[in-house]
C-alpha cells in the first residue's frame, strides 16, 4: 500500500447496538499497520454474522461471514496497491456483497423479558398454532389417530402453554391452522389422497374446522381454555399422500395474518410431517407433488415481522422407527427441519419432553436478541473477551422497529 492511496481515516461499520434493539454505526480506527481489526459476536439463531462499512468517501460495502451463534468472528480490512478494500476472516469464508445486493439481511428479535419497556406481566401474545392433520394410514402410530394417547395429551400441553402466557386475563389471542397435504396427480388410493390442505377455525364457531380458501380471512380471537381445546379436538386426520407435506403452506398462512405491531408474536408447529425445502431437501423421494412454497423462507419472512417459531415434534416410538435405511433418512430430514424451523435451539422441543410451564417461561423471559440466517452481530471491544461497544458511536441509532412493515 503506498503513500498516494494510504489514507489515514476512520472507518463506519453498522452494527447492533449494546442492547440489541437498535442498528448504528461505530467507528473502526485504523492500526498502526494501516488494516482494521475487529470482532462481531453471532446472534443466537444466526449462522452468519451480516455487516456493512463505509468509507471517507462514502463506499459501502456489505460482507457475510459464516458463524457459531455467540461465538466471536475476527475481521481484518485492508486496501490494496489499488485502492480496492480487501476483507479477511481467520478460518472462514467471506462473502463481500455490492451495496444494492438484495435481499437484506434479517433484522433480529430484539430484547425483550427483563430489558424491555414493557414489563413481562403487561406483554400481550397472539399465538398461531401449527398442526400437522396427516398421519400414516394404518399405523398404530398415527398422530391424530383415536386410540392414540399422544394427540389428546399434546392438547392439553397446548392449552396449558397459551393458559401460561395470559399472565394477565385477555393478554392473549389465537389461532388454529391444520395442514394436510396438496394432493398427489395420479393416486386414487382412498388411503393416499388428503382429506384437505389447510383447515382453520370457522367464523364464529370454536367447535369446526373449515378448508382455508384464497381470499379467506384468518383472524386471531381472544384465549379461553375451553376455546382451545374445542378447536383442537376438531382437527380430523388426513392421509398425506407422500412424505412431505403442507407445512409450507401453512407458514404461508401465518405469514398472511393480522399480527399487531406491538405484541409478541408466536408460531407453534407440532407433529411430525416436514415441508418442502429447497436448500434442504427432504431425503430421497420423499416428496412427489410440485410446490409452490418453501419452509425455510415463510419462516424467514416471519422473522422479518418480528415472529417467534416454537416446533415441537412427535417422534415415532422407538419400537416403530426405523434405524437404517430410506425411512430413517426420511424421519431424521423431519426431524431436523423441524429443529432448523425453531428460532433458537431451546425453542425446537419433542413431544416426550414439552414442560408448558417452562417453555412458556423460557418465552417470557429471554433478555436476549434472536437472529436468522445472516443477522446484524455485536461488535466486541479489543481485548474485552466478549464485552460490547467498541468504537465511538459516529451516527443516530436506527430503531429496528423502523424496519418492520407497517400493520395492514
Amino acid at each position: 500500500m503506498n503513500d498516494e492511496t494510504c489514507h489515514d481515516t476512520d472507518l463506519r461499520i453498522q452494527v447492533l447496538d449494546d442492547d440489541g434493539d437498535e442498528l448504528e454505526y461505530r467507528r473502526l480506527p485504523m492500526g498502526p499497520d494501516g488494516t482494521y481489526a475487529f470482532e462481531l459476536v453471532c446472534q443466537r439463531g444466526a449462522d452468519a454474522v451480516h455487516f456493512a462499512v463505509t468509507d471517507e468517501r462514502d463506499r459501502i460495502f456489505r460482507c457475510e461471514i459464516p458463524a457459531e451463534p455467540e461465538w466471536p468472528v475476527h475481521v481484518e480490512l485492508s486496501r490494496n496497491d489499488n485502492d480496492n478494500w480487501s476483507v479477511e476472516s481467520t478460518n472462514n469464508q467471506v462473502l463481500v456483497l455490492k451495496e444494492e445486493a438484495k435481499p437484506l439481511p434479517i433484522i433480529p428479535l430484539p430484547l425483550t423479558a427483563s430489558k424491555a419497556q414493557t414489563p413481562v406481566e403487561d406483554e400481550r401474545w397472539e399465538v398461531a398454532l401449527v398442526i400437522d392433520g396427516t398421519m400414516v394410514s394404518g399405523s398404530d402410530s398415527a398422530f391424530l389417530s383415536t386410540d392414540d394417547e399422544a394427540w389428546p395429551k399434546l392438547r392439553s400441553e397446548l392449552t396449558a402453554l397459551l393458559a401460561a402466557l395470559d399472565r394477565d386475563a385477555n393478554s392473549l389471542s389465537f389461532t388454529v391452522i391444520a395442514f394436510g397435504d396438496h394432493g398427489v396427480e395420479g393416486v386414487t388410493a382412498k388411503e393416499l389422497k388428503p382429506e384437505y390442505l389447510l383447515r382453520v377455525p370457522a367464523p364464529g364457531n370454536e367447535r369446526r374446522m373449515v378448508e382455508l380458501r384464497a381470499g379467506d380471512s384468518l383472524v386471531f380471537r381472544p384465549f379461553r381454555k375451553d376455546a382451545v381445546e374445542s378447536l383442537l379436538a376438531a382437527i380430523e386426520p388426513s392421509p398425506g399422500g407422500d412424505f412431505v407435506d403442507g407445512l409450507s403452506d401453512a407458514l404461508a398462512a401465518c405469514n398472511g395474518l393480522r399480527w399487531s405491531r406491538n405484541a409478541r408474536k408466536l408460531v407453534v408447529i407440532c407433529g411430525d410431517s416436514p415441508g418442502h425445502s429447497i436448500e434442504y431437501p427432504i431425503g430421497d423421494r420423499g416428496d412427489a407433488t410440485v410446490r409452490v412454497r418453501d419452509v425455510d423462507l415463510e419462516a424467514a419472512e416471519l422473522h422479518r415481522t418480528q415472529v417467534e417459531i416454537l416446533t415441537i415434534y412427535h417422534r415415532p416410538p422407538p419400537d416403530l422407527e426405523p434405524k437404517t435405511g430410506h425411512g430413517h433418512e426420511l424421519l431424521q430430514g423431519a426431524a431436523q427441519q423441524y429443529r432448523r424451523l425453531a428460532s433458537i435451539p431451546d425453542y425446537a422441543l419433542e413431544t416426550g419432553f414439552f414442560k408448558p410451564a417452562e417453555v412458556a417461561e423460557r418465552l417470557t423471559r429471554r433478555d436476549f436478541p434472536i437472529g436468522r440466517n445472516a443477522s446484524y452481530a455485536h461488535l466486541l471491544a479489543p481485548g474485552s473477551d466478549g464485552e460490547r461497544g467498541a468504537g465511538e458511536r459516529v451516527a443516530e441509532k436506527i430503531p429496528i422497529s423502523s424496519s418492520l412493515p407497517s400493520s395492514p
